[in-house]
């Protein structure tokens, strides 16, 4: 535990394997997914947790309960309490994932970021995702879970790349958030698509050098634009993602959820304070139980007192961001949440560090980090 402290509390030793923290839980979280033998994937699980209870565990020591965080997370794990005992989706695994999803995004805001490290991590998935497309592999096949978990990834990976570029005064690259976009095409889910299209309008627009961004962008897009025009056709990721965009606004299964989980939700006092049962819910049944909006998942989890405490945490947050001039953080967890909306990918999931990095930046009274590195 001693050696964990120094890493956390940080000295000049222990700051080069402090920056590595979130990287690693990232690419950690790919080979999580990645990996087709269950017993790595509940090894890399175990690994994820372990690391991040460990890092929470030392905040906690520090005056962590103090905080608004602190706070946030008794409401949290008393909701959950609550919830185990009255809803059967509920368990105590929701708050152990959160606990430990809570410290990577502690040491992420406590730490210095390099922002090589996530350039890289942006290239190289971009590379290793556009690779699968050209070769025509179904995106179903990549993850043991939903396609949509490569725009998850790559959310992930940007998320960091931009909070860390406004951290330290630097535009985010444009070629690299533009080669990024190939993995949220790839991926065809219209929410991934969307979310990977704010952030390069977010690159543009903090560009401070217009006339070069307008040059990257078009010796970039031409040829792009030049491969989907030639080769689209071949590929049938491309193809489905067309058909999913013209349908766009016209229904579809994450809209019956969420009309049939909160037509279900209001017809109990005790659904409304601690969820409803996703096994009366016919449209989640349809989906092998997910119910595909994170939303839903923290209700069930945590009850409605998690809800309004998230909720008042996170507009409190954004009010704060706004009025420190952190627009690109405040933009960033924005799009954070509009994607965990249309999947399970937040409060005990994967971009769980990324919202709560954005809410301590909001609450922070000094630097902790510091400057951050280019």
């Amino acid at each position: 535990m001693g050696i964990v402290k120094k890493i956390i509390f940080m000295n000049s030793r222990s700051l080069c394997w402090a920056q590595y923290a979130t990287p690693a839980f990232i690419v950690l979280t790919f080979f999580r997914f990645y990996a087709e033998k269950e017993i790595i994937t509940s090894l890399l699980s175990i690994l994820i947790i372990i690391s991040g209870l460990i890092i929470c565990s030392q905040y906690i020591i520090k005056s962590f309960s103090k905080s608004a965080i602190g706070i946030w997370l008794f409401i949290m794990l008393a909701g959950n309490i609550a919830c185990i005992g009255t809803n059967s989706n509920s368990t105590q695994l929701a708050s152990i994932a959160l606990i430990s999803n809570i410290g990577f995004g502690l040491i992420f805001h406590n730490t210095p970021q390099n922002q090589l490290h996530y350039k890289i991590l942006a290239i190289v998935f971009s590379f290793f995702f556009t690779t699968h497309m050209i070769l025509g592999v179904n995106p179903e096949n990549i993850f043991t879970v939903s396609r949509n978990f490569i725009s998850v990834l790559m959310l992930m990976i940007l998320s960091g790349y931009f909070v860390s570029c406004e951290k330290s005064n630097t535009p985010p690259s444009l070629s690299i958030t533009l080669f990024s976009q190939l993995p949220f095409l790839y991926g065809i889910g219209r929410a991934g698509i969307i979310s990977g299209a704010l952030l390069l309008i977010i690159a543009i627009l903090s560009s401070k050098n217009k006339i070069k961004t307008y040059s990257v962008s078009t010796i970039i897009l031409t040829p792009i634009l030049f491969f989907l025009l030639t080769f689209g056709t071949e590929i049938d990721a491309l193809l489905t993602g067309i058909e999913r965009f013209e349908r766009l606004g016209g229904g579809g299964q994450r809209s019956f959820i969420n009309e049939e989980y909160i037509s279900l939700a209001i017809k109990s006092p005790t659904y409304i304070l601690f969820g409803a049962p996703l096994s009366a819910v016919q449209a989640i049944i349809d989906v092998d139980g997910n119910p595909h909006n994170s939303f839903i998942r923290l209700h069930i989890s945590f009850g409605i007192v998690g809800v309004i405490s998230t909720a008042a945490l996170i507009i409190a947050a954004l009010i704060m961001l706004s009025r420190k001039g952190r627009n690109i953080t405040a933009l960033v967890l924005i799009i954070v949440l509009f994607r965990s909306a249309v999947d399970s990918a937040a409060f005990y999931g994967p971009l769980d560090f990324v919202i709560i990095y954005c809410i301590l930046e909001a609450f922070a009274t000094k630097s902790h980090s510091g400057q951050n590195i280019k």
